[in-house]
């Protein structure tokens, strides 16, 4: 099965940072093409790690609440 991405820009990508596997599911965008369309900063990012991990944010600050 072959993996999708989505394209993450900053600032929003600070949020997956520091999680487990960023390293693993996520790639900076340098490509002139697509810097100019995203700008710098900007990551293709794994669409289902990216959604585990949004589970886990989300579920973590509905706790908080």
């Amino acid at each position: 099965m072959k993996s999708k991405f989505v394209i993450v820009e900053w600032p929003e990508i600070q949020s997956y940072i520091d999680k487990e596997g960023f390293d693993n599911n996520c790639c900076l965008i340098n490509d002139d093409t697509w810097l100019d369309q995203y700008g710098a900063l900007s990551y293709f990012v794994n669409e289902e790690w990216k959604h585990k991990v949004d589970e886990k944010i989300y579920s973590q600050s509905y706790h908080k609440l």
